[in-house]
């Protein structure tokens, strides 16, 4: 008995609070007699009304696609694995749904939501990519073939339409005010089980990076979900649809993740009018303020959040407003920028042509930090591409020479038609590169000849006698900050220790 006591101490110490909480749930026969309601029945008549208040807006879909050969997962890259990287095996009981059939059509199954009564569907772009046929069911039993609407891969939704009007659709709720902790309530049909229904909180908001190429701040929440949710609503207690339910943490302890309403509802209004999606580039690289180096810290204005601009790119629609490089943007049409997930979020709401205003933080040597709003037009990013300047192949012997050059290991000239011409420099302040020393300062800087220094420690470099003045107060210990322009790109290098020959 006492080894048994000693294997058991935990779940022994956890069983007082669980009759505690089974006492509180159960009925109380005074309450029953006096016609009272106890907490845990008003709660529970709670989530009741959210079932029978959603569920009439919810749908099955089932796809049938070209060499379906495994029932429907609610996130490819997600299926669980067995560690090796390959997918894990399908449960026995599952196998014979797993196998192709030649006299057996191949279905996955899905869910959505009924968006518009007028029979328009918002699901998962995975559910539905590359579908033969699409066919959704409505929770009265009826049955329709769906037409594509359009869908875009960057959102993971698609937009459906049947052939029906009068449908109950969803209530849309507000993603920004839901508060961590509180209640979040899913349905879908998890292995073909339609109109399963799950219960668990809000444990996270604008949950970015979980998916390549992706740009969604989700919703977290512990709602358990499995294959087949996807698509469906993830509600909050007065049935209002927060988000929809998209992808699940395998190797996670049971959390589940949406993509916000308030991006639902744009995708879907963008792909009723025209179909597709044509999302602007901003055309900058950013980098998180806590992934600064100690060194580059006296560079940046005096603000804790936002998200700092390491490059500008060329011809791109920052290049073409008064951003620089070194900005700190902090709010995008007023809403804050507090890291790199709510820059990618904002912008990714935002359309073709649009103008947008952000708002940065920029630091001016002698006068401290301001703050300055700064519109940017929008365009498509294919107006923008630019290839990568050549990178240095530093893998290559180095000839060594007699010489560092200047402080920092470079020899720089004037702009002049010559030099312009031949690097194809369109900025007329600066001074030029043309060489860089293999035993100076800058030789595993990036800088390549023809490269445009136009800044050194955020101060404009006018000329190549200002250039001369400012990098003899370079120390190899201390570093310096350099900004340089090549073919209209705007980067930046930052050069501290002087290489040994």
């Amino acid at each position: 008995m006492n080894n048994f006591l000693k294997k058991n101490q935990r779940l022994l110490t956890a069983l007082p609070a669980f009759f505690f909480v089974a006492t509180a749930i159960g009925a109380d026969p005074m309450q029953a007699e006096t016609g009272a309601a106890s907490p845990a029945r008003v709660l529970e008549q709670s989530f009741i009304d959210v079932y029978e208040k959603v569920a009439p807006s919810v749908v099955v879909i089932r796809v049938e696609r070209p060499g379906s050969l495994r029932p429907f997962l609610f996130n490819a890259p997600d299926f669980p694995t067995d560690g090796t990287g390959e997918d894990a095996k399908v449960p026995p009981s599952k196998q014979s749904l797993s196998q192709p059939s030649p006299s057996k059509r191949d279905w996955e199954t899905g869910s959505g939501c009924i968006i518009e009564s007028g029979g328009y569907i918002v699901t998962n772009f995975h559910v539905v990519n590359q579908a033969r046929v699409v066919q959704v069911f409505l929770k009265d039993g009826r049955r329709f073939d769906a037409d594509l609407v359009g869908s875009d891969s960057k959102t993971d939704l698609a937009l459906l339409k049947i052939d029906v009007d009068g449908l109950a659709a969803i209530l849309p709720g507000d993603p920004e005010k839901a508060r961590i902790g509180q209640w979040t309530l899913g349905i879908g049909a998890p292995f073909n089980l339609e109109y399963s229904y799950s219960v668990g909180w809000l444990t996270g908001k604008k949950r970015g990076g979980l998916i390549e190429d992706q740009c969604i701040p989700y919703l977290q929440t512990t709602a358990p979900m499995n294959p087949g949710n996807s698509g469906g609503p993830l509600c909050d207690i007065d049935g209002r649809v927060l988000g929809i339910n998209t992808l699940i943490q395998v190797n996670g302890a049971g959390l589940g993740f949406a993509i916000p309403m308030d991006l639902v509802s744009e995708v879907c209004k963008q792909l009723k009018e025209t179909g597709k999606i044509v999302r602007p580039s901003l055309g900058i690289e950013t980098v998180s303020l806590r992934d600064v180096v100690e060194p580059m810290l006296r560079y940046l204005p005096e603000t804790s959040v936002g998200v700092l601009v390491k490059r500008i790119r060329a011809r791109s629609p920052a290049s073409q407003s008064p951003l620089k490089q070194f900005d700190v943007v902090v709010a995008v049409d007023d809403r804050p920028v507090c890291n790199i997930t709510d820059l990618q979020s904002e912008m990714i709401r935002k359309r073709h042509g649009q103008t947008i205003r952000l708002t940065v933080f920029r630091r001016i040597p002698g006068h401290g930090s301001t703050s300055i709003d700064i519109p940017v037009i929008l365009n498509n990013p294919a107006a923008s591409a630019l290839q990568e300047p050549a990178q240095r192949n530093d893998a290559l012997p180095r000839k060594k020479e007699k010489e560092l050059g200047d402080p920092l290991g470079l020899e720089v000239a004037a702009i002049t038609d010559d030099l312009a011409q031949k690097f194809g420099i369109s900025i007329s302040q600066g001074v030029v590169v043309t060489k860089v020393y293999s035993n100076g300062a800058a030789a595993h800087s990036g800088l390549e000849p023809g490269a445009v220094i136009t800044d050194i420690d955020q101060a404009p470099v006018v000329n190549r006698e200002v250039y001369s003045k400012m990098v003899q107060c370079f120390q190899a210990a201390k570093g310096m900050l350099v900004f340089y322009n090549r073919q209209g790109e705007q980067s930046s290098v930052f050069i501290r220790q002087v290489l040994q020959p």
